[in-house]
């Protein structure tokens, strides 16, 4: 909740209109500002382009459908709504079902046609918008190199990716919102004087599994230039998953009393209905895999198997990575808990003990589901390797040892295995990745007395965005170098198909598992995380089961990985 009230504050800033424009969509005219940075650059600003019809009604559950055209030049100076989020209290913007809106920042450049970057928010498929990235901020950052900017909403949680695994409801329909708002921007870009051969997709955790999803999906993927993903891969656990959503999707339904033909009777509930039907049920799935509704295997969005799609899919250029301590951000700090279980209040960190961890790991990583009768010797195997890993940072052994295995434990399979392994993958198939390693973050943001600390997940919103989602603090000499060396990277990448900059060099990621640590002094190593992908590999072998995709072995989602 604190996390959606900080951005909330971003997205109410007052816009300074200095002047109207217009341009034509091939729907009909917009309107939106001019606006004058403080450099003096001039930017045109369109905020709330409708790029589908609303999804309510008979849309609701359906693939989304191109707007109709209209008639009257269309005032975009301001934000649409946002999609419904999961719960009550993750609501603090306007909040509709029509909410399929995407918003496009345009450098006023003459004489060249620009590279696009389009933004895919995050937030567990269940949360967020377009709405809290404030534009003077992605100017800031993105569009004062000569890009345009885009940033898009589309449906989540129980109206973006429910499923009933069948023909009736199979899902995915926020991935639909994403794929038809990409061919929006591809049809529509160059009368914002954006070059359609030239899109780059970027997002960070469900925003980087949604850009994996897109890359590859038959119906997104020849839209794609090139690809950006931070801290999140389609082949995480959390990012695909058809059993929990059914489950999910028919709790939801039986606690609204549609037991019979539930996609018809769900049309005629109300966003209240729904709301009350999570508040029943619960919103966060007690697992490591955290979400209840997410994307699932339909045989349409996702026609094959995901490593089959990348194996046969153009091969774009991707650069991919994460932090070194994503879990922080779930187990320590304890944000977005709506979607959260796995956090371990600041009450209780003293008597975190070994038993404690190895409960924790029974509950939500080595189930009886998954493991069967081996599920207490898998417990015991995982909480040996990272307790010897913690001691190296922790060698006095006490409730930080703990914590800090926990901690690197949940970084592990929420994000950095499944994202290593994907670019793994990339790189066997063809594709050209290049891989990055986070590891910079300002100590002063958290509390003093945080157990481990390090870049944690969304670690770079308070530099990319502005948003201080841990805590506002002011900014050193330090945070400038790593700013700088982000936000180039990310725009030399967009603009010229290479993320080195004039300070440093960042090469092409090969076998031996190349990447460059990013931060304040980027500097390129290899063998990223080997000893961890070796562990989680041999466990796999040894009981059959990949807890990094949640799949079993036999079913797994790659022979060689």
């Amino acid at each position: 909740m604190r996390i959606l009230k900080i951005l909330c504050y971003f997205s109410c800033c007052y816009i300074l209109i200095s002047g109207n424009v217009r341009t034509e969509t091939k729907y009909g005219f917009i309107e939106g500002f001019e606006y004058k940075s403080e450099l003096g650059k001039k930017y045109d600003v369109y905020l709330g382009i409708p790029y589908a019809k609303p999804p309510v009604g008979e849309l609701r559950f359906e693939k989304p459908e191109e707007p109709n055209k209209w008639n009257e030049t269309l005032d975009t100076k301001k934000y649409g709504a946002q999609c419904l989020q999961l719960t009550r209290e993750d609501i603090f913007l306007e909040t509709k079902e029509d909410c399929l809106f995407l918003n496009i920042i345009q450098p006023k450049v003459d004489n060249k046609k620009l590279p696009v970057l389009v933004w895919i928010h995050g937030g567990g498929y269940s949360l967020g918008s377009s709405n809290i990235y404030d534009y003077k901020n992605l100017i800031e950052s993105f569009a004062s190199q000569e890009i345009i900017m885009v940033t898009l909403n589309y449906r989540l949680g129980i109206l973006g990716f429910p499923s009933l695994g069948d023909n009736t409801m199979p899902g995915n329909y926020g991935y639909w919102d994403q794929q038809l708002a990409l061919k929006f921007i591809y049809d529509n870009i160059g009368n914002f004087n954006g070059d359609q051969t030239k899109l780059t997709i970027f997002g960070l955790s469900a925003g980087s599994g949604s850009v994996g999803a897109l890359s590859i999906s038959p119906h997104s993927r020849d839209y794609i230039f090139q690809a950006i993903q931070m801290s999140g891969s389609t082949l995480s656990n959390w990012a695909l998953g058809n059993d929990i959503v059914i489950n999910s999707t028919k709790e939801v339904a039986y606690s609204l009393n549609c037991h019979d033909n539930i996609k018809k009777c769900l049309k005629t509930k109300t966003v209240d209905d729904f709301l009350d039907g999570i508040e029943n049920v619960g919103s966060s799935y007690n697992d490591i895999s955290l979400l209840k509704f997410k994307p699932t295997l339909d045989n349409d969005f996702f026609p094959k198997n995901v490593d089959k799609l990348m194996e046969e899919s153009p091969k774009i250029p991707t650069y991919i990575g994460f932090t070194d301590q994503e879990g922080l951000f779930f187990t320590l700090l304890g944000l977005s808990k709506s979607i959260n279980s796995i956090y371990v209040n600041e009450t209780e960190f003293k008597d975190f003990d070994k038993d404690k961890f190895i409960e924790k790991i029974k509950k939500y990583v080595a189930t009886k589901q998954r493991y069967d009768d081996n599920y207490i010797n898998v417990a015991e195997e995982i909480s040996t390797f990272y307790i010897k890993q913690a001691e190296k940072v922790e060698p006095e052994i006490n409730y930080r040892t703990y914590l800090t295995a926990y901690t690197q434990l949940s970084s592990d399979l929420i994000i950095s295995i499944a994202s290593l392994w994907e670019a793994e993958m990339k790189v066997k198939y063809g594709w050209p990745v290049w891989l990055y390693y986070n590891t910079y973050f300002n100590p002063v943001q958290y509390k003093a007395n945080l157990p481990a600390q390090g870049a944690t997940h969304a670690n770079e919103y308070p530099y990319m965005f502005k948003i201080n989602i841990f805590g506002k603090f002011e900014w050193n000499d330090r945070d400038v170098l790593y700013y700088n060396n982000l936000v180039k990277s990310i725009g030399n990448f967009v603009k010229y198909g290479s993320p080195s900059t004039e300070t440093f060099e960042w090469k092409q990621m090969s076998v031996n598992n190349n990447y460059l640590i990013m931060n304040d002094q980027p500097e390129m190593k290899i063998n990223l995380l080997q000893k961890t992908s070796d562990f989680w590999k041999s466990l796999r072998d040894k009981y059959n089961y990949d807890i990094v995709t949640d799949t079993p072995y036999n079913y797994k989602v790659n022979d060689e990985l």
